[in-house]
């Protein structure tokens, strides 16, 4: 393990404190993607709500042939 943080150029000490950040961490990152998500799906419903909400008389498969 010592070989690794050295190859970082980390001391060994300091491992317990960038493991003792690494929950905080984590808890920043999911609080970032949930938001990140919501706004994703703000996004998808503001144009949702601008489609017509009439129902569209069915087409005639008949009349589709000529085209």
């Amino acid at each position: 393990m010592a070989a690794v943080l050295e190859k970082f150029g980390l001391a060994p000490d300091l491992l317990n404190g960038v493991l003792a950040q690494v929950p905080g961490d984590m808890a920043d990152s999911f609080a970032t993607v949930f938001i990140v998500a919501t706004i994703l799906v703000a996004c998808c419903l503001i144009p949702a709500a601008f489609l017509p909400r009439k129902k569209v008389a069915p087409v005639d498969p008949a009349a589709m042939m000529g085209h």
